[in-house]
This record gives C-alpha cells, structure tokens and sequence, in this order.
C-alpha cells in the first residue's frame, strides 16, 4: 500500500478517535454535574468550551489519572472513568 492511500485512513481513525473522546468526556462532566455537584464545582466546573482552561483542564487530567472517582463511591461514574486505567497503563482492581 502506499502513503497516500493510508493517510486519509489515519486521518479517519484520528477523527473518530477524537470525536469518541469528546462525546466521553461530555457525559462525564454532565454525569459530575448532575450526581456530584461538589466534586464537579471543586474541579473548577469544567466544560469542554465555554470553561475550558488550564487550571480545569489539569484538575480533570488529575480527577482521572488519580481515580478521584473512587472516593465518591458512585461504581458506575468508575467504570465510565475505566479509560484513565487505559491511558494509564494501570490494571483495575
């Protein structure tokens, strides 16, 4: 295969990839927002545009590679943030 006919397919891959990140994060933060509004307000009530800062944008980095969610004993909030055992290379348990 050549180059140019496995670009557009990255592209694609990358694409989705980003738009899933996206859609993931989106139902986290409105998951935080509705069951735990303390959590979500000391994290500095992030968003994915209209508060998207630094200062939210390391407390949400934070929140998922520490598994902050487990203090708030919500399982189903801990399996949504299974992706930071992923990105992380940690095994759950």
């Amino acid at each position: 295969m050549k180059a140019e006919s496995i670009l557009p397919i990255c592209f694609g891959l990358v694409f989705l990839g980003v738009i899933t990140w996206f859609l993931m994060v989106s139902a986290l933060f409105r998951r935080l927002k509705r069951d735990h509004p303390e959590k979500f307000h000391a994290m500095g009530e992030p968003a994915l545009i209209l508060n998207n800062t630094p200062r939210t944008n390391w407390t949400f980095i934070r929140f998922l590679f520490k598994r902050e969610d487990r203090a708030l004993n919500d399982p189903s909030l801990s399996t949504e943030n299974s992706c930071g055992n992923v990105s992380s290379g940690k095994r759950r348990g």
